[in-house]
């Protein structure tokens, strides 16, 4: 059964970053329900929050293929939109 994940994604800011994203929800048959992207003031990082339909327990799975998108620093996966204090990290890697 398709439940509401919400994903929060800190990443670089490149013009690519978006479309890596869409592609790789779309390669991954991942309806997206809402996407909104804003890059904090004086930051050279993006913040995209990303709310999709999928089973709930794809969300680690989701979140570990989000991370390998070349720009992204690191996922924070929230499981259920209405609950957001219960975020888990699923990578906190790569360095500048």
């Amino acid at each position: 059964m398709l439940k509401p994940l919400t994903f929060v994604i800190y990443a670089e800011n490149h013009p690519d970053l978006l479309a890596r994203t869409v592609l790789l929800l779309h390669r991954l048959v991942i309806p997206i329900v809402g996407l909104v992207m804003q890059r904090p003031e004086h930051s050279a990082r993006m913040r995209m929050t990303l709310d999709v339909l999928a089973p709930r327990d794809h969300s680690e799975r989701i979140a570990e293929n989000l991370a390998k998108i070349v720009h992204v620093v690191w996922v924070e996966s929230r499981r259920e939109l209405d609950c957001p204090k219960s975020a888990v990290r699923a990578s906190l890697l790569r360095s500048s």
